[in-house]
């Protein structure tokens, strides 16, 4: 099990740029010490990896002997046992934890399965496996979702209001894989000016750039 003292012993297995990079960046803003041990994509799995994921897949997550699934729950997990109220809004701030988790949860659920189906069949996948009659439906169904976050950070510097929280976390990586992996912010007569501005803004965060192995912004 996790460590009863409170100190984290997190190990996470993950590749670089992955969803994973999500519960790397967490660590980074709440400043917890953790193992990040990268997993090549094309090469077998670790038993250590297997033991902590069966399917072999990342975030996989074990902190002490507790292991944790899933990318969102991991980060909710982060929040609850180590962050001492940072980056959220906390239970009985209903008008603002609402939205938050709202937000937290909106990254996961309706655009970042979609947006990464629209990767794999446009870069990721062997050419014999890709659809690309897949594509226009994907993109059909993304591009108006992307619109709502647009006209939320019209007024706003943070996806949920005007401090950084775990939904920017989760909504700023899942908007970078969408500018940088496709085109979806460009081919739309939409102008995605306020998405454009707010990821500048949030994955110029040290957190974000020690995550992703980037120097320091001077």
């Amino acid at each position: 099990m996790a460590s009863t003292s409170g100190t984290p012993d997190i190990t996470i297995f993950h590749v670089p740029g992955s969803r994973s990079t999500m519960v790397v960046w967490m660590c980074e803003e709440l400043a917890l010490p953790y193992k990040a041990v990268l997993v090549d994509s094309g090469k077998p799995r670790s038993p250590e990896h297997l033991a902590a994921h069966p399917l072999g897949l990342v975030p996989a997550f074990v902190d002490g002997g507790l292991i944790v699934q899933e990318t969102g729950a991991q980060i909710q997990y982060l929040l609850e046992r180590y962050s001492k109220g940072k980056l959220q809004y906390p239970p009985g701030d209903w008008e603002r934890r609402g939205p938050f988790l709202q937000w937290c949860w909106r990254a996961e659920a309706m655009l970042l399965p979609v947006i990464s189906e629209v990767v794999h069949h446009t870069k990721l996948l062997p050419e014999d496996k890709r659809i690309p009659q897949l594509v226009p439906y994907e993109e059909s169904t993304v591009i108006p979702r992307l619109i709502i976050i647009n006209d939320q950070l019209s007024n706003k510097a943070y996806i949920a209001g005007e401090e950084f929280t775990a939904a920017d976390v989760m909504i700023g990586y899942t908007l970078s894989v969408a500018r940088n992996s496709t085109d979806l912010l460009t081919k739309s007569d939409t102008d995605f000016k306020h998405i454009m501005r707010y990821l500048e803004r949030v994955l110029s965060r040290p957190a974000y750039r020690a995550a992703r192995g980037l120097a320091p912004e001077q």
